[in-house]
């Protein structure tokens, strides 16, 4: 519980702190506002140009005195330039392609198996003499299956 004695102190407080401010408040309210802010000017300064001499670029009469002209003798040294290697000549060469081939008869038979379950499987069947009759039969296969959509592939070719 509080006591008498600090409730009056507290109540003194707070009515001490209201005038006060009430009265500072009414102070500022009485200053003088319709005076207007004086400007005093201790010198004048007025900005100006002086005169300003310009070359006369004008009179085209007034001669230079004339230099006499310099003789330049140039010798040019003469230049060693003795390249020890000359361009060579460019000539079309034809390619010679030849009529016909060799044909041999090869016969084999590959089988094998990678990573990412890849069969590999080429083989080649040949016969005849051939001038008078040839027979080639070639086939290739190869696939890959894996995860990823790049690990996918097929391939199967066939030639007769």
């Amino acid at each position: 519980m509080m006591q008498k004695g600090k409730k009056n102190s507290i109540g003194k407080v707070m009515l001490t702190s209201v005038t006060m401010l009430t009265s500072i408040l009414t102070l500022h309210a009485q200053k003088d506002k319709d005076k207007q802010p004086a400007v005093n000017v201790y010198s004048t300064f007025t900005p100006t140009l002086g005169n300003t001499q310009m070359p006369n670029f004008g009179n085209k009469n007034a001669s230079l005195p004339s230099l006499p002209k310099a003789d330049f003798d140039y010798q040019v040294v003469d230049q060693n330039l003795f390249f020890p290697q000359s361009p060579g000549s460019l000539h079309p060469i034809t390619l010679s392609i030849p009529e016909g081939t060799d044909w041999k008869r090869n016969n084999f038979f590959k089988l094998g198996y990678g990573n990412y379950k890849t069969p590999y499987a080429e083989g080649n069947f040949a016969m005849g003499d051939g001038e008078n009759s040839s027979f080639t039969l070639r086939g290739l296969h190869t696939s890959s299956q894996g995860k990823l959509p790049q690990q996918k592939f097929y391939k199967t070719e066939a030639s007769l």
